[in-house]
């Protein structure tokens, strides 16, 4: 009966030996995953980082030629505003002799240049 309780408890601690070496098995298995999706984590961080950084950089770029095309496309303006007053305000010059009377010397129309021709296409 001696013997019977001595091997009942030496297969109880055996048990139990096994039961925490396989928790402590787990638990290494665990916190090495954890250790791995933590780089991982990390490194998504890092590029999401600087891929905001390179879409900052290329608005900040982009918003300095959109305001130097403003600045172009004001300059113009005051520059056609000015014209316009100037053709208002000065007298008239005497106009040229007629050259449309004979059909040879005609100056051949051409269209109106394109209001857009300077107009950036990122301004659309």
């Amino acid at each position: 009966e001696k013997l019977v309780m001595e091997s009942t408890i030496r297969a109880l601690e055996q048990r139990r030996g096994a039961k925490e070496s396989n928790e402590a098995e787990k638990d290494s298995l665990f916190a090495a995953r954890m250790n791995r999706l933590k780089e991982e984590l990390a490194d998504e961080r890092k590029s999401h980082y600087e891929e905001v950084q390179g879409l900052n950089k290329a608005r900040q770029s982009l918003e300095e030629l959109v305001s130097e095309y403003r600045q172009r496309i004001d300059d113009l303006h005051q520059k056609v505003t000015a014209l316009e007053a100037d053709r208002l305000t000065s007298p008239p010059k005497a106009s040229p002799p007629r050259v449309s009377d004979s059909p040879s010397r005609a100056i051949p129309s051409s269209p109106p240049p394109d209001p857009n021709r300077f107009r950036s296409p990122l301004l659309s």
